[in-house]
């Protein structure tokens, strides 16, 4: 990835307003993306809820692995 701007990790986890993680490769990242969204639309299957996820631009890794585990979990509907 190319490197836009630069602060010391320790600096960065301290001014942070967020909770922060570093994944060990942004394979991982985009793993975990893609897993987060499945559960929550798993979540509001079960509740009977229809799931509105808004999906930037970028970062995209997590597309490809969201839609072959949406394939393989059976969460689309058919009659789309």
């Amino acid at each position: 990835m190319k490197e836009v701007y630069y602060v010391k990790k320790e600096v960065f986890f301290k001014k942070s307003r967020i909770p922060v993680r570093i994944m060990a490769t942004e394979s991982m990242m985009y793993e975990e993306i893609a897993d987060i969204m499945i559960t929550t639309i798993k979540e509001n299957n079960e509740l009977g809820k229809n799931t509105t996820i808004i999906c930037p631009v970028g970062p995209i890794g997590q597309y490809p692995i969201f839609a072959e585990m949406v394939i393989s979990k059976d969460l689309y509907d058919t009659e789309l």
